[in-house]
C-alpha cells in the first residue's frame, strides 16, 4: 500500500501501569514515494502448513494455527533441535535465551525455523522492524545500550536502534505501533486525555536481508528480512534533549532496557 502524502493515523491500545499512555496515536507523514509495506514475507515455504515435517530433504517447525501449547512445547522443539545436532547446554545462559524463548517466538508467529538437509543447517527466519529514532535537532539518534531480563541478566545490546520483531503477516505501519508502545510506552508524557503521540517518518523505509549466526540462540543460522524506517517520536520525555544522558524504559514482561542518544551515523 502506498502511504499518500497525507497523514494517516491509527490507534493501539496499551493497558498496565507501564504505560503511563491511554493509547498511541502514530501519524505517519512520509516522503514522497514511501512505500509502506503490508507485508514483505516472501518465503518459498508455506507458513500455512502449520506443523512439523521431514519430508524431502528439509523439515520446519511451525507454530500450530491454533495456537496449541503443545505444537510450540518446549521439550518438543529440544528434541527436534537434538536431532540435528544443535547443542542447547548453552541456552538460558549468559546472553543466549532458553529453548522456551524460542518455542514462545514460534508460537506467536514472529519467527519459524526450518532445517536444510543437504547443508545439516537449522535456520530461524526473522522480520525485524529497526526503527532510527531522531533526536528534535536530528543530529543525534536513540539507541538500546543494554538490557535487563527479569532473571536479573544483563544483555549488552551494542547501542542498536530500536528494533522489534514482526509478527505474521504484520505490516510496517502496525509494527511501528507496536514498537513505540511496548518498546518506548514507559518514557512517552502525553498531556491530554486522548494520550495521542505523533511519530514522523522522515525517510523511505529500506529492506534488506542480513544472515549471520545467531547469538540469541549458539549453533543456529539467522536469516533477518530487515524493514528499516527513520522517525521522530513527539511525546518521547527525553526527545528534546538528545544530549547523550541515559534513560531507562520498562515493559510488561518485566524487561527493563538502558537507551542513549547518540551522534547521528553520517
Amino acid at each position: 500500500a502506498i502511504c499518500p502524502s497525507r497523514i494517516m493515523s491509527a490507534r493501539v491500545r496499551s493497558t498496565g501501569a507501564w504505560c503511563r499512555c491511554k493509547s498511541v496515536r502514530v501519524s505517519l507523514t512520509c516522503c514522497a514515494g514511501a512505500i509502506m509495506s503490508s507485508s514483505s514475507r516472501s518465503r518459498g515455504d508455506s507458513m500455512d502448513s502449520y506443523n512439523l515435517s521431514s519430508g524431502g530433504g528439509a523439515a520446519a517447525f511451525f507454530p500450530g494455527s491454533s495456537g496449541d501449547a503443545q505444537v510450540g512445547d518446549a521439550a518438543q522443539l529440544s528434541a527436534w533441535l537434538a536431532q540435528r545436532n544443535i547443542d542447547i547446554s548453552a541456552y538460558g545462559k549468559n546472553s543466549a535465551k532458553s529453548v522456551e524463548d524460542l518455542a514462545r517466538e514460534i508460537q506467536y508467529q514472529e519467527s519459524s525455523i526450518s532445517y536444510d538437509a543437504k547443508h545439516k543447517r537449522v535456520t530461524r527466519r526473522v522480520r525485524v522492524l529497526s526503527v532510527i529514532v531522531e533526536s528534535e535537532s536530528t543530529q543525534t539518534t536513540l539507541a538500546e545500550a543494554c538490557q535487563f531480563l527479569p532473571d536479573g541478566r544483563r544483555r549488552e545490546r551494542g547501542n542498536l536502534p530500536l528494533s522489534e520483531k514482526m509478527v505474521g503477516d504484520e505490516n510496517v505501519q502496525q509494527a511501528l505501533e507496536r514498537a513505540v508502545k511496548e518498546e518506548l510506552g514507559s518514557a512517552l508524557s502525553l498531556e491530554d486525555d486522548d494520550g495521542d503521540a505523533q511519530i514522523t517518518l522522515t525517510g523511505k523505509p529500506v529492506e534488506s536481508t542480513e544472515t549471520r549466526e545467531s547469538h540469541s540462540y549458539p549453533g543456529i543460522h539467522c536469516e533477518y528480512n530487515v524493514v528499516t524506517v527513520t522517525a521522530r517520536v513527539g511525546a518521547l520525555v527525553p526527545f528534546s534533549a538528545g544530549d547523550g544522558q541515559a534513560f531507562e524504559t520498562s515493559e510488561a514482561n518485566g524487561h527493563r532496557t538502558q537507551w542513549i542518544w547518540i551522534p547521528k551515523a553520517m
